[in-house]
């Protein structure tokens, strides 16, 4: 009699990897044409959103660099260019901080103003007040600029986003993360998500951008699309606009610095909480893609997959770790540990294992490998989404959170 848990595990397996696989060699053996970041630069007046939580000890350098990202703006265009700081209630001289400032720096904004929050909400809360606050004072400003206090633009990042809305199609773009310090296993996981965004940027419109430096048409986003008990707001606007049918895209000249924390508790926390942000983001927003009319079939083909990975590949995944588990568990009770390797299926799943096992160790260990290492961030990223689910179906939020304090400082 064939035991069936091994033919359980192994389709688990497949239906959780054969669409990872897919996507995997599609961006490796096609040759879609690069994004060529255009030459002209348009005039429009813009708004530079920043919101802010107890930035104290990164915020004048933050500051500093947006008055340098908007003098090299200057220097190439007449773009009017104001700022919009939103302060989440912050407990210590954020905003003191940012008052000095801009007293002293009056010269760079066209104009500049700071709402203060009475109580903290969460990111996506402050931004989406920020931005129905602009929209009821009627401010005309075509493009939003939304960037984190903790990231810094490379030279030239800000210039290089505006020179994409040259082209009218465009609604969107985010900037090129270049990651700094964290684990090697951190590393591989980030430009994994990094290269999937420029492989769908390339072959139509991503759904998903880096909220450290992103830029949008104002008149594109919906504000009622931007769900406040939730995280991944960069996320949310760039689907939103995504929605539209406007391309969404990932500029590869424009790169901001982003830093990693170096402890894996810290990392597997950030994935985690970002992994609920963008659970909920497609949960929300897939019933508008299927109806949509506006987007073109690569670009929802991208956007199916990306769902899958997020909030069905986690299901099969713990489908397939429990049905090894049992098929583990049954060998040990009977004390016939042989049976793991009895028939064809049960040596094929046994392999299978063997193989994700060792993706992950060389993963934790740093060691890069071709296939495996991707393979082993994809099975990572499973572990980090299944406990982003656990959390969701127990009523856990992942709209506040505590920051990571040693990204902020010995930089």
């Amino acid at each position: 009699m064939v035991n069936p848990l091994p033919l359980i595990e192994l389709g688990l397996a497949n239906i959780t990897m054969i669409p990872f696989a897919y996507y995997f060699a599609k961006i490796k053996f096609s040759k879609p044409q690069s994004l060529q970041t255009p030459e002209e630069i348009p005039q429009s007046k813009i708004l530079i959103l920043l919101p802010i939580w107890n930035e104290q000890t990164v915020i004048k350098s933050k500051l500093d660099n947006l008055k340098q990202e908007v003098q090299s703006v200057n220097a190439e265009s007449g773009n009017e260019i104001s700022i919009l700081i939103i302060d989440s209630a912050s407990t210590d001289k954020s905003v003191e901080f940012c008052k000095n400032w801009l007293r002293e720096n009056s010269e760079i904004f066209q104009e500049h103003q700071i709402i203060q929050m009475d109580e903290r909400k969460g990111k996506s809360a402050a931004v989406k007040l920020a931005l129905e606050s602009v929209n009821a004072a009627s401010e005309d400003y075509e493009l939003v600029f939304m960037t984190d206090a903790d990231a810094i633009l490379e030279d030239g990042c800000l210039l290089n986003l505006l020179r994409w809305f040259s082209i009218d199609s465009i609604g969107a773009v985010g900037a090129t993360p270049n990651r700094k310090r964290g684990l090697s296993s951190e590393t591989v996981h980030r430009d994994m998500f990094s290269m999937l965004r420029d492989y769908e940027s390339r072959v139509g419109s991503t759904s998903m951008l880096e909220g450290s430096a992103m830029i949008w048409r104002s008149n594109l986003l919906k504000t009622d699309d931007i769900m406040i008990d939730s995280n991944a707001d960069d996320a949310q606007i760039a689907t939103s606009i995504f929605l539209t049918g406007s391309r969404v895209i990932q500029a590869p000249d424009a790169k901001f610095i982003d830093y990693a924390p170096s402890k894996r508790s810290q990392q597997f926390r950030q994935k985690k909480r970002r992994g609920q942000g963008l659970i909920r983001n497609f949960l929300n927003s897939n019933k508008k893609v299927n109806s949509s009319s506006s987007l073109d079939l690569k670009s929802k083909r991208n956007y199916k997959l990306n769902h899958f990975f997020h909030v069905k590949a986690p299901w099969f995944s713990l489908g397939f770790l429990l049905a090894s588990a049992l098929r583990h568990g049954v060998a040990l009770v009977q004390s016939d540990y042989s049976s793991i390797w009895i028939d064809l299926p049960s040596k094929i799943t046994t392999i299978v294992e063997a193989t994700l096992l060792s993706s992950i160790i060389l993963l934790n260990f740093g060691l890069r490998v071709p296939l495996l290492s991707a393979l082993g961030s994809f099975s990572a990223g499973m572990h980090a989404l299944i406990s982003a689910w656990v959390s969701i179906l127990l009523g856990k939020t992942s709209n506040l959170w505590d920051q990571h304090t040693e990204t902020r400082v010995n930089r």
